[in-house]
């Protein structure tokens, strides 16, 4: 309507009518602010309105700040700015309010203490009440600073202090900085009864100017990464995880400081990529280095001309940094700069050439190593001898991971349960079910059906001769133990990498996930599908191996694929198969 945009006429009445701005809309309890002007003349409505539109404004203003307020941090502690700006807000109330008292009046009253004429329409004092009241309020403030107390009244003053919209601070209940905070309006009474007494004297003494708002600070970085942490550990991050993110956003603040979270900005990344580009790896665990604080050694890494962490590391640590950012940027009501944007590198290598499979001729030596002959013992297991190893995880994990291109991970945290049958085909039900169990990702969670060779060499008699001896739930490779963060893979990598040295076969791109390797190649070679191929392996949709996952293929499918694979060079044959008897709980 013309003369404003908030003007509406509905029949012969005006209204106001607002949408809700896009930033509260979500949160607002009306889906628009509309309601009528009780006027139905053009002119009067227009003033109506304006004066409507600054009264709606300031309620969208004022839901602004109640939703900052509930979406704001709880802070442990004030800084000494925080606590005095308080201080001098309920100072500045407090003359107000004793301005106000003024402005409305005082009743009189006569000797016989009644008062003179009528009765006020509103409650009011007379002036010697009033100075009585000063009076009383100061005595009792004055006390309680000087025993350094508070009580109900103060406890709750403090409360509602806080919760002004200038201020908008939320303290901890436990806080100890609540004392202070009451002591500190405690303080403000006294110095506002100085003036008030002075106002009751006839001094001119005026109220100062409301202060600027209160600058909220954000908590500390690593309260927040903590909290990320714990957040993402409910979804889909396991121990691993857990400790590789909170190690890089710790060499983060190492390198540039700790501050509250909004303070970062590009100069931090900038710094964090410098020093970041100079780290050498494995700095903790290097003599030269290992007892220094980090910028001092990398400055002694530097001095010993030692390798930086490769390109792959490097860039996995923005990307973690980056991620955490990230997630703030969506989780707090702040703006959020990622201060490490844009700072990953090109990786020449690319990340088919980082690991390497296990060559044919690899693979032959292996298998016709000692584990898969005879050898000297469970522990001596690189020496030749007499003692068979058939029922040793160490005999099971690196074959079961070449024949299904399964994890280390994966296969060490199998119970006997976990092998089922389907349609007439054996499968290792892959799962996260078990407090210990842990799955890479949804197309982790999957059916591996058992390969022929696999079952020639006795796995499914082991299966059966274990279920028989111990609860299903048991599990099926109960002699590799769980590593310090949760992981069966760290003690398999503690086995087969240093065997592999010992029987030369070993690699700077070879390890026990180069099995993995060599059964997509070995898939490549079938001509297996690659749909069949990554959903078997459990690869997610994108990943190094192609774009698939798990999902709409049946075991039967995927075990027809499966049995098309080989590995002609090593002499199965000659690989001693599990018989009944060999296992002892």
């Amino acid at each position: 309507m013309a003369g404003h945009t908030r003007l509406y006429r509905r029949g012969a009445v005006y209204y106001h009518r607002a949408a809700i701005p896009n930033d509260i809309k979500e949160t607002y309890p009306k889906a628009e602010e509309v309601f009528s002007l009780k006027t139905k003349d053009h002119a009067e409505a227009l003033q109506k309105v304006r004066v409507a539109a600054v009264e709606v404004d300031q309620r969208f203003a004022n839901h602004r700040r109640e939703l900052a307020r509930e979406q704001a941090d709880v802070l442990d502690a004030l800084t000494p700015d925080q606590i005095n700006s308080v201080r001098d807000a309920y100072y500045r109330h407090l003359l107000e309010e004793d301005e106000e008292v003024r402005l409305d009046g005082f009743v009189e009253l006569g000797d016989d203490g009644n008062v003179i004429g009528a009765l006020p329409d509103e409650p009011l004092t007379s002036f010697a009440e009033h100075g009585e009241q000063i009076d009383n309020f100061d005595k009792d403030a004055r006390h309680l600073s000087a025993q350094g107390k508070s009580d109900p009244f103060w406890d709750g003053e403090v409360d509602e202090v806080l919760s002004w919209s200038d201020i908008n601070l939320k303290l901890a209940p436990a806080s100890p900085d609540r004392k202070r905070l009451a002591q500190a309006l405690q303080q403000a009474v006294v110095l506002a009864s100085k003036d008030t007494k002075a106002r009751q004297q006839g001094d001119v003494v005026l109220t100062p100017p409301a202060p600027a708002p209160i600058e909220r600070k954000a908590s500390l970085m690593s309260s927040k990464v903590s909290e990320w942490v714990e957040e993402k550990s409910r979804s889909d991050w396991g121990i691993k995880s857990q400790d590789d993110h909170r190690h890089w956003l710790a060499v983060f603040i190492e390198i540039v400081g700790e501050r509250p979270y909004t303070d970062y900005g590009k100069a931090d990344g900038l710094r964090f990529k410098s020093v970041l580009s100079k780290l050498p790896a494995n700095i903790k665990k290097l003599r030269e280095t290992r007892d220094l604080p980090l910028l001092q050694a990398v400055d002694k890494a530097q001095e010993l001309g030692l390798e930086p962490i490769s390109i792959s590391t490097y860039n996995k640590a923005m990307v973690r940094v980056g991620s955490f950012f990230g997630w703030l940027a969506i989780n707090t009501i702040e703006e959020i700069s990622n201060p490490v944007d844009k700072l990953r590198l090109r990786d020449k290598v690319s990340a088919k050439d980082k690991r390497a499979p296990i060559s044919q001729a690899d693979l032959t030596t292996l298998f016709s190593s000692p584990v898969w002959r005879t050898c000297h013992s469970a522990r001596l297991c690189a020496r030749s001898g007499n003692f068979e190893m058939t029922s040793h995880w160490k005999f099971w994990l690196p074959m079961i991971a070449v024949w299904t291109g399964a994890r280390s991970n994966e296969i060490g945290q199998l119970l006997i349960s976990d092998i089922k049958t389907e349609d007439g085909v054996d499968y290792l039900h892959i799962v996260d079910e078990m407090e210990f169990q842990r799955t890479k990702s949804n197309a982790s969670r999957r059916k591996v059906p058992i390969h022929s060779q696999l079952k020639q060499l006795g796995l499914l008699e082991l299966v059966s001769e274990r279920a028989s001896a111990a609860d299903p739930k048991a599990r099926l490779f109960p002699d590799l133990k769980v590593g310090a963060k949760g992981y069966f893979s760290e003690n398999v990598t503690k086995f087969f990498s240093p065997y592999m040295e010992k029987i030369d076969i070993k690699t700077s791109k070879t390890s026990f996930h180069s099995l993995r390797h060599s059964f997509q190649d070995a898939c490549r070679r079938a001509k297996v599908y690659q749909g069949h191929g990554e959903a078997i392996a459990g690869r997610e949709e994108g990943g190094t191996g192609g774009a698939y996952g798990g999902e709409g293929y049946d075991v039967s499918e995927l075990n027809a694929s499966l049995q098309l694979i080989s590995y002609p060079s090593v002499d199965w044959t000659s690989i001693p198969a599990y018989r009944s008897g060999h296992y002892k709980s």
